[in-house]
């Protein structure tokens, strides 16, 4: 991803190939419905033959599919729900095969279903907010920052938490 356009217009994404010695710049894809920055780009999925690309300034991520003429093509622009918050969507994305995750406060999940991308849930972070994502077959994983410990029973929590990731119990 090239979020950043000196020019002032929208970001780009590189799609690079090996060809067994190196690697070769097959494809670069920009928006094509708008021209201002947009930090398109600013964060990059791939998963075989699809792709996703997030644009967080203008709270989108576009899911890409390569075609037969080793172009990418959009597939289908994403955006929150009227009903969801919109912070940061587009800011961190993943896929991996016919599920992919957007971040946008809380992770947003789409399966890919009849030839669209539809949102099957939202994972609701109890606390802070998301700040990592990743998807791999049926599970998903979010990291969280977290501001403040509201009281001493959450941080007892936190504490058994790391104990179970150190082997410690």
């Amino acid at each position: 991803g090239a979020y950043v356009n000196p020019g002032g217009g929208p970001g780009a994404v590189h799609f690079f190939v090996s060809d067994g010695g190196g690697w070769i710049e097959e494809d670069v894809v920009r928006p094509t419905d708008h021209t201002h920055r947009d930090r398109f780009g600013w964060s990059v999925g791939i998963s075989g033959e699809h792709a996703i690309v997030g644009a967080p300034d203008i709270y989108s991520a576009y899911a890409l599919v390569r075609q037969p003429d080793t172009t990418w093509a959009l597939q289908q622009k994403l955006t929150p729900p009227p009903d969801a918050p919109v912070p940061f969507f587009g800011s961190l994305v993943s896929i991996d095969g016919d599920l992919l995750v957007v971040m946008g406060g809380h992770p947003y999940l789409f399966q890919w279903d009849q030839n669209v991308w539809r949102e099957t849930a939202r994972l609701l972070i109890s606390e802070g907010i998301g700040v990592g994502i990743a998807v791999k077959g049926r599970f998903a994983v979010a990291r969280a920052l977290v501001f403040a410990v509201r009281d001493q029973h959450s941080l007892r929590d936190y504490a058994g938490l790391q104990e179970c990731f150190t082997g410690n119990k």
